[in-house]
């Protein structure tokens, strides 16, 4: 069938991988897709929708960590090779995040571990738990830089077509960049060719690692929005130094949570509680009170600066027609999709056939990101499948027993119950 998106469905040779179109899924709380999603399993809609639905990249989340010899835990291969298998089933490449971290001990569950190392960071500010963090060690730094490696090896061992990577939201490449997190005084702080330095070491040494043929995303938050962090030059800064190192610049804005604050030096108030720790959730994923396409002007500002190269952007695109727009323009060369595709994985596959009435928008309502719900009701407002996979199936069939239903109400509830009534007979 014809469609009008010709620039969105135009392939992209990113390194040595040729995608199908423009339309990245993100990365944002990725369950495998045969694991029972539920209230302590939460995140995004599964692989399977993924890839089913025309994303031509699938980013997988981080399932097990490698060991020294670079390789997944025995026990962890036989799932990570099914998760594998359904991220590429339709045409899609399959996408592996890489982040610095310290050394784990495989044996045991890594949200166990952080509780007993604590969190690692450039400098001790006060975290959400009352306790102060730990300022890493030049060792520290090595180590985790190390470990990284260790995770782009196996993830390239293993059959993944690309890596992600980046200074973005609160990761600690992100941290060491931004003053309000970093008060180093030696080699990896105060200036800004300081603070850029533990982003670039873990880029150089992943890329010297991996080969130069291997495609590396590259991701950067445009401002944290908040008082004395990094401001967006700094990030074109960075860019600028990284930008030979890797293949794809991703460009998306805000934290998920504040990490921590300085007592004398406070970027929140901790009086208001859970809030004063998430307000800038609402700048990493916005809700309807923000304006769409949120961090195009910033993607654009990057395509200007480094023409040649390639750029993604996410926030807030939630029709094929903006995502066109966005490529056609010049402004990015592809869009990643986070909330459109839980309410609509098919998205791309029903825009490509011209069908795009018949996708199903999002709400920008954020409960998908628990961040309206604060966990006591994580779903998705018009896909009853989100989370819900393993037993609210892709298509219904015919109901083996038949009732007369009555269905009192006319609302958008009232008229699909009506109809899938209707449909099963």
């Amino acid at each position: 069938m014809k469609n009008n998106f010709s620039h969105l469905f135009q392939p992209l040779k990113v390194n040595s991988i040729m995608l199908k179109n423009r339309i990245f899924s993100s990365p944002m709380g990725m369950p495998a897709h045969h694991k029972v999603l539920s209230t302590t399993y939460y995140g995004n809609v599964s692989l399977f929708d993924k890839s089913a639905g025309g994303a031509a990249v699938v980013f997988g989340g981080a399932e097990a960590f490698a060991d020294d010899n670079c390789e997944y835990p025995k026990y962890s291969r036989d799932e990570m090779r099914e998760a594998l298998s359904v991220m590429r089933q339709y045409g899609a490449k399959a996408a592996k995040g890489v982040m610095p971290h310290k050394r784990i001990d495989l044996s045991r569950n890594p949200r166990d571990m952080f509780e007993v190392f604590g969190a690692y960071a450039p400098s001790p500010y006060m975290t959400r738990t009352g306790k102060l963090a730990i300022e890493m060690t030049k060792a520290d730094i090595q180590e985790m830089l190390q470990e990284g490696v260790k995770e782009a090896i196996a993830a390239k061992n293993f059959g993944f077509d690309m890596l992600y990577c980046g200074a973005v939201h609160e990761s600690l490449a992100a941290q060491f960049l931004s003053p309000a997190f970093n008060k180093r005084t030696d080699e990896y702080g105060g200036s800004l060719e300081n603070r850029m330095r533990f982003a670039i070491e873990h880029v150089r040494t992943i890329r010297e690692n991996i080969g130069p043929d291997f495609p590396i995303v590259f991701a950067v938050s445009a401002s944290h929005f908040l008082k004395n962090s990094f401001e967006f030059e700094d990030i074109l800064a960075l860019i600028g130094e990284v930008k030979d190192m890797v293949d794809l610049i991703h460009v998306t804005a805000g934290l998920d949570v504040v990490p921590g604050y300085f007592q004398d030096d406070p970027i929140i108030d901790t009086s208001l509680g859970l809030e004063a720790w998430y307000w800038v959730n609402g700048k990493h994923c916005q809700s309807i009170f923000e304006p769409p396409m949120t961090n195009v002007h910033w993607a654009a500002k990057v395509k200007e600066k480094y023409p040649d190269k390639l750029v993604s952007v996410n926030g807030s695109i939630t029709t094929p027609q903006d995502a066109e727009e966005i490529i056609a323009k010049g402004w990015a060369d592809a869009v990643v999709l986070g909330r459109p595709l839980n309410a609509d994985p098919y998205f791309g596959r029903k825009a490509q056939e011209g069908r795009s009435e018949d996708i199903v928008p999002c709400l920008r309502c954020l409960y998908c990101y628990h961040s309206a719900t604060i966990h006591t009701n994580t779903q998705c407002s018009v896909n009853p499948r989100y989370r819900r996979e393993n037993r609210v199936p892709l298509e219904l069939g015919e109901a083996k027993l038949k009732k007369r239903v009555v269905i009192i109400g006319a609302g958008p509830a009232g008229c699909k119950a009506a109809l899938t009534a209707h449909e099963r007979g």
